[in-house]
């Protein structure tokens, strides 16, 4: 834990991943579960105050069983995390991703997303193109970098309520205190240990989430 710790006072940018402490990786999970189940409560009172709403999606039951087991933890962690080790190889596949993401938004008709989608393709574009200069700016500002990332994991999640505006907007962060906490634990577990175990570790923190609407929806 004291790695943890040490890490996200100041994250350092590295490409060598470590091998997998399962001791540490699940003393984060339990760590995460414990700090971020009291933010229901406020979440709750965020929602009370303020008019905010869930915006339940319009799919079927085995639809959103997928979307939350499978595709979010796998494509937010290609899509948020896989950059935070900025190598040539990664950006291509960032890319290649977000071509599949394209695909995805035009079959379900999300035109907005296919054009917001396209903003950031053109930005990792030009930094493919000037590669060297984003390096050097990713190493040397790495954790702003990083928090970034986590702030911008976060704040997308703002987009699954209802009732948010320009004047309650900042009240509206409270609806994702737990995404933004977690974006950091995700974030220090891709760069220590890898992709892959982030993906995982995002699986397991959706999972009882899906298990609660299985029982209660399906």
């Amino acid at each position: 834990m004291n790695d943890f710790i040490h890490f996200i006072k100041k994250p350092t940018y590295s490409e060598s991943c470590k091998q997998i402490n399962w001791k540490m990786f699940f003393l984060l999970f339990f760590a995460s579960v414990i700090v971020i189940s009291p933010m229901v409560f406020v979440i709750k009172m965020a929602v009370d105050i303020w008019g905010f709403s869930y915006k339940k999606p319009q799919m079927s039951c085995l639809k959103l069983l997928f979307l939350a087991a499978i595709y979010a933890p796998i494509v937010e962690e290609l899509f948020f995390r896989s950059l935070l080790v900025f190598k040539k190889s990664n950006i291509i596949s960032y890319l290649s991703i977000c071509f599949l993401l394209g695909i995805w938004f035009f079959y379900n008709g999300s035109y907005q997303s296919i054009l917001n989608l396209s903003a950031v393709v053109v930005a990792v574009a030009l930094a493919l193109v000037f590669y060297n200069q984003s390096k050097e700016f990713v190493v040397k500002r790495y954790p702003i970098v990083f928090y970034f990332s986590s702030i911008v994991f976060g704040l997308v999640h703002i987009f699954n309520y209802q009732g948010v505006t320009f004047h309650n907007f900042i009240f509206s962060i409270l609806l994702v205190l737990p995404q933004l906490t977690l974006g950091v634990v995700l974030g220090y577990i891709r760069v220590s240990y890898g992709l892959a175990y982030s993906i995982l570790f995002h699986f397991l923190c959706n999972l009882p989430g899906v298990i609660v609407v299985y029982f209660i929806s399906c």
